[in-house]
């Protein structure tokens, strides 16, 4: 009797001590409009999602996005509208020679994505030098555009510079600072930075960070898009890392759903197989994810 009631006694303490790791669930699931500013009206943060590779628009759709993102100069995709982005040189240079067309556009323009990524296949891959050239130009073509920042690797990722880095190099070069009216972020978690609490912790304090450095530049009423938010693992279908991936998401939405500035959450990425080392919303038989049930749970009832 006193074996099995103190077995009965170490599985009560271990479970006290896995619910005490997930995060609380403050998200309602009726939601009112969204209003960005003031912040005294109800707020939620709302989803975007990229299409890409093997995704189709019934697809984006069934996951409630509002607007759809891509890595090139698009302004509409699946009949929502989109994002457009300048991802890299080679874009910007077919923007100027008439390739795409940005002037219909209803939503901001990103401007480059991850020009401090060395790996070409992913970011911009640029120096500093020829980024605040390029942001220069961009701004120049398109005084009444809303312009969205670049897009960068979290902090815990090797840099070879950062936004803030570009901000600087941009008023050194200029005089002024440069114009945009949304702060695009990146918030990858990784299993190799071991609690799903340590990778919340790092994306987050580069919100805050961010946001607060860009403030005492003279930066106000910024918005915030995490145009890419994901979990990488080693095994995507591991119960552990989804279990850490869903907790990381659920952190964010506690958290975005506090700050009115926090307007969008883009997971990346919709579908197993089309980046076998991120955690996505749904595995290649159609079965969704952790992550991909929590997402439903907030954007598709």
């Amino acid at each position: 009797m006193r074996t099995w009631f103190s077995i009965c006694i170490l599985l009560f303490l271990f479970c006290s001590v896995v619910s005490a790791q997930e995060p609380p669930v403050l998200i309602p699931r009726v939601y009112l409009p969204i209003v960005i500013g003031s912040g005294a009206e109800p707020h939620r943060v709302n989803a975007a999602l990229s299409q890409c590779c093997t995704v189709t628009c019934d697809k984006v759709f069934s996951y409630g996005a509002e607007w759809v993102s891509g890595w090139n100069p698009y302004i509409e995709r699946c009949g929502l509208p989109s994002s457009p982005m300048i991802r890299d040189l080679n874009q910007w240079e077919g923007v100027k020679a008439g390739v795409y067309s940005l002037s219909e556009t209803v939503l901001p323009i990103q401007m480059l994505n991850e020009p401090e990524n060395g790996d070409c296949s992913a970011g911009a891959c640029i120096n500093l030098t020829t980024l605040v050239t390029i942001t220069h130009e961009i701004e120049l073509a398109y005084p009444d555009k809303e312009l969205a920042s670049p897009a960068f690797l979290p902090s815990w990722v090797s840099q070879a510079y950062t936004l803030l880095d570009w901000v600087d190099a941009y008023y050194n070069m200029y005089g002024v600072y440069p114009r945009f009216e949304i702060l695009t972020l990146h918030a990858y978690g990784s299993e190799s930075l071991g609690a799903w609490s340590n990778s919340f912790n790092a994306t987050a304090n580069d919100y805050d960070s961010t946001l607060n450095q860009l403030e005492q530049r003279g930066y106000t009423n910024l918005r915030v898009w995490i145009t890419e938010m994901g979990f990488w693992c080693a095994d995507p279908q591991s119960m552990l890392c989804q279990m850490d991936a869903k907790f990381f998401l659920q952190a964010w939405f506690n958290k975005c759903n506090a700050d009115s500035r926090c307007e969008y959450i883009n997971w990346f990425s919709i579908r197993n197989g089309d980046y076998g080392f991120v955690m996505p919303l749904e595995f290649a038989n159609g079965t969704k994810s952790l992550v991909g049930q929590l997402w439903v749970t907030q954007f598709a009832d």
